[in-house]
């Protein structure tokens, strides 16, 4: 067997090499191939490096046939843009890198398609300008938008060429990151200054005037709070930074100085950042250099504190932790713990029940909008504000059964049954047939993964006689949920032969059943699908009376325990039960052990010659072993 299967694998992975191998053919169509690079990419793992092969293309249809899981590179030379590369039979033109680059991966799924690329100049393009005028040319770099590379300026005043469409915002940045720009206009567009950089959004034709020498002045910032104060705002300046007294409400620093503002954004939010009344959206910290006199306006507000009361019931029976499973416990105080929250990080707290107590129910005042959710080892919840949390716990305790059936455990290399709640062990060391389990439904499901010794993982699991699928195609686990008389049956050799079970009672007899030792047939006039082999143990209460159990016509005396244990056969099982009533006008003087013998049909037989059963002498049963 192991042969067998040492060798489909190795036939497998042939296969696939030589499938992963294949080349496959597809058409690049190019409207101007002297543009454009065209290179054949890939990674060879024997030799550890990464491959660029250069492919001769020519204008219009080009047929490759490029080796399965490669890539086609595509690049624009200098001076040109790539516009598109559609792929037809889709229509989707694929994503453009700068402009520049675009790549095609080689795999079958493009078998015989085309792609289309359209190239353009620069001059094409770029059709909007903007003249710059810088004081220190040789100090600034500008950036396209999307485009890699600097424009680095040699003259005062430079026309700068931009495709309107996708290459602005324009970014102006010193050469040198720790000298600053002190100013940038433009005379139609928009100008945003962040952390040393400068994005104008020029309109076509206007003029950027850039200012990098800072000029020799004070420059003061006033600082407006709507609260009052400034407990949430740290200023620093200066090289190295350091700390700037605010509290009279505005300071002041030469041209050029370097400044930090942090917020304290553990204790307040900031609602609201305004410089010279227009919004900035740094509201957790901002730098910038001193350049001119401004105003500098805030709402902010302190995070607000507040209680979760969590109520366990049993109070001891928990741990209430303020965050996740290692935050910091909470004290019982009275049989409540109090958390100390904060918003709007410090909101959480987490129920964890000790070992053999579970999550029963959970209930919070005031009700949440949303839905509660938790499970059975934890509950985890984000407060909005005060609250009473009300938990209920519940035992682990082990009250029901469960019965395992394998028809040949010898052939199981491993198998795990696993608690949902806790990861312990249900059903452990398994044997071949029936074995009882004692069983706690607080743990309930149990995750069932078992392998086959040389042939691979179960296959063949059933619920209650009811076939489990598995979690999907790929996984090899069974979720068994349990609810107590179940009985969980693993086949491994063959699938089960199914059989019926049906009942026939005479009138006035008690019937208890039980079948597959756990399973309680709770109603003997309904016919039941079981499985060939399934064990059935009937106990029959008939009072004084006697009577008959045959299945299938074949009489199945009572164990010593008064059960009558058999095996289901394949087909219809039937069980009948005859009441037979005792001769109580047979009267004899005494307790005559003389006295004549009866069956319990009432027809006299030689009492010197009985076979094992139940005989009547002077009106009370015996049994002849």
């Amino acid at each position: 067997m192991k042969k067998s299967l040492l060798l489909m694998m190795l036939v497998f992975c042939g296969c696939v090499a030589a499938w992963a191998q294949e080349n496959v053919n597809f058409h690049l169509v190019l409207d101007d191939a002297s543009r454009l690079k065209v290179a054949e990419t890939y990674y060879d793992s024997s030799a550890g490096v990464a491959v660029e092969n250069i492919l001769d293309v020519t204008d219009g249809d080009n047929t490759l046939s490029i080796q399965n899981y490669h890539t086609i590179q595509i690049t624009a030379k200098d001076g040109f843009f790539l516009k598109e590369c559609v792929r037809e039979s889709t229509g989707s033109n694929y994503y453009i890198s700068n402009k520049q680059s675009t790549q095609i991966f080689v795999e079958t799924g493009i078998e015989g398609d085309t792609f289309t690329i359209t190239t353009c100049p620069e001059s094409e393009s770029r059709t909007a300008s903007v003249t710059v005028n810088i004081d220190r040319p040789d100090d600034i770099n500008m950036t396209r938008y999307m485009i890699n590379g600097f424009i680095s300026f040699t003259e005062p005043s430079t026309v700068v060429l931009y495709d309107p469409t996708d290459e602005l915002p324009l970014t102006f940045s010193t050469k040198n990151y720790q000298q600053k720009i002190y100013k940038v206009t433009v005379s139609e567009g928009t100008v945003e200054e962040s952390y040393g950089q400068w994005r104008v959004t020029p309109e076509d034709g206007a003029v950027i005037d850039v200012q990098v020498a800072f000029p020799d002045k004070d420059v003061t910032y006033t600082l407006i709070s709507e609260s009052g104060n400034f407990d949430f705002l740290r200023v620093r300046a200066g090289i190295p930074y350091e700390d700037i007294d605010i509290s009279s409400g505005s300071y002041t620093l030469k041209a050029g100085t370097p400044i930090e503002y942090n917020f304290d954004t553990s204790n307040y939010k900031i609602d609201e950042f305004l410089i010279d009344g227009v919004p900035c959206q740094s509201l957790y910290s901002y730098s910038f250099t001193a350049s001119d006199d401004a105003t500098h306006s805030f709402k902010a507000h302190p995070f607000a504190t507040f209680d979760a009361r969590v109520h366990v019931t049993p109070a001891d029976k928990a741990r209430v932790l303020k965050g996740g499973l290692y935050g910091d416990p909470a004290e019982c105080v009275d049989g409540v713990y109090t958390v100390r929250l904060k918003e709007p990080y410090d909101v959480q707290l987490t129920v964890a029940p000790v070992t053999d107590y579970y999550i029963s129910d959970v209930r919070v005042e005031p009700e949440p909008d949303s839905e509660i959710s938790f499970n059975k080892s934890s509950f985890y919840y984000s407060c909005t504000g005060d609250c009473d949390i009300y938990v209920e716990l519940g035992e682990v305790v082990y009250d029901k059964k469960t019965a395992l059936y394998v028809d040949n455990s010898d052939l199981l290399d491993y198998i795990n049954s696993s608690s949902a709640f806790d990861n312990s062990i249900v059903f452990p060391e398994p044997a071949t047939g029936y074995t009882v389990y004692d069983v706690s439904l607080a743990k309930s499901p149990a995750i069932i993964n078992g392998y086959i010794t040389g042939v691979g993982p179960v296959s063949r699991v059933y619920l209650n006689h009811t076939r489990i699928e598995k979690a999907s195609e790929w996984s090899t686990t069974y979720t068994v949920d349990y609810q107590g008389d179940d009985v969980v049956h693993i086949y491994i050799e063959n699938d089960p032969e199914t059989a019926s079970l049906s009942f026939d009672i005479d009138e006035g007899l008690e019937v208890e059943a039980v079948h597959n030792k756990v399973v309680t047939v709770t109603d003997p006039a309904a016919v039941l699908e079981l499985f060939k082999g399934d064990e059935v143990a009937v106990k029959v209460n008939a009072g004084d009376d006697n009577y008959e159990l045959t299945v299938n016509d074949d009489a199945v005396e009572p164990d010593d325990a008064g059960s009558h244990v058999f095996n289901l056969a394949d087909g219809a099982n039937v069980v009948k039960i005859i009441r037979h009533t005792l001769l109580r006008d047979i009267v004899a003087d005494g307790d005559d052990s003389n006295a004549p013998v009866y069956n319990l049909q009432g027809i006299r037989v030689d009492a010197a010659n009985l076979p094992a059963g139940v005989y009547i002498r002077n009106g009370k049963k015996f049994r002849v072993r």
